[in-house]
């Protein structure tokens, strides 16, 4: 997904990249049609009519594939999270976790002077002490992972889903390979990965000649790698599946 957001307007979130999350959301639930943007469109425009008119949301736009331009809006985080009141409560909450993490990030700035930089060190060294407690307490599951992420043994996909339940995260083989076409470790309409995935060694592509009576067939297997298990499943983690 491209970045949308620029550093003059670092506050706020484009419609075409606010549908792109809605529709990540909605991909794991069931029966949920993807929203188009033309239509999130007509709900900001709806949702916001007066304040369209007065001009304070202003039309913007974007270059599609076939670089035309297409018309979008940049809306403040708070305006976002109203336009998800017609979303089901689980993508509404998700998404707004989501709003809410990007507002974190956004927040920190460097510090402007040196009672500013002590008091960030401060902050940091109470953080990093509470961290050395929490490595502690997981130090088991770490090693665990650990010795997961070190290990040759690749699975099937499907396996890994099985994985996924285990933690709590039921989201199924189908489900799982949408988000990883999502996130561009596999390839759209395909169940392959990309050279991208394979390169960071979270996938890798089994080989076997098949003998048949029409001849000899290739088969090509995906494999989530011990480093992909313990990567992605950090990262539905923090996407707030769990």
């Amino acid at each position: 997904m491209k970045d949308l957001i620029t550093k003059e307007n670092k506050d706020a979130i484009t419609s075409l990249e606010l549908v792109e999350q809605i529709n990540l959301f909605r991909g794991v639930e069931d029966d949920r049609a993807e929203l188009q943007h033309k239509d999130l469109l007509k709900i900001i425009r709806y949702e916001f009519s007066e304040e369209i008119g007065q001009g304070k949301i202003s039309p913007s736009s974007y270059k599609n594939s076939q670089n035309k331009e297409q018309p979008m809006y940049v809306l403040t985080f708070s305006q976002a999270k109203q336009v998800l009141v017609r979303e089901s409560k689980a993508v509404r909450k998700a998404v707004i976790k989501y709003l809410e993490d990007l507002e974190n990030r956004l927040r920190y700035n460097l510090p402007q002077n040196y009672t500013e930089a002590l008091r960030q060190l401060l902050t940091q060294v109470e953080s990093n002490q509470k961290l050395i407690a929490k490595i502690e307490e997981d130090r088991p599951r770490v090693s665990f992972a650990e010795t997961i992420e070190k290990s040759s043994d690749s699975i099937l996909v499907r396996e890994f889903s099985k994985i996924l339940a285990n933690e709590g995260i039921h989201i199924g083989q189908n489900k799982l390979y949408q988000l990883l076409r999502y996130w561009g470790y596999i390839f759209q309409n395909s169940t392959e990965p990309t050279q991208k995935a394979v390169q960071q060694g979270l996938f890798k592509i089994n080989e076997r000649v098949i003998k048949s009576v029409k001849g000899d067939i290739l088969s090509r297997t995906t494999m989530v790698t011990g480093k992909g298990q313990v990567f992605l499943l950090d990262k539905i983690k923090r996407m707030g599946f769990n």
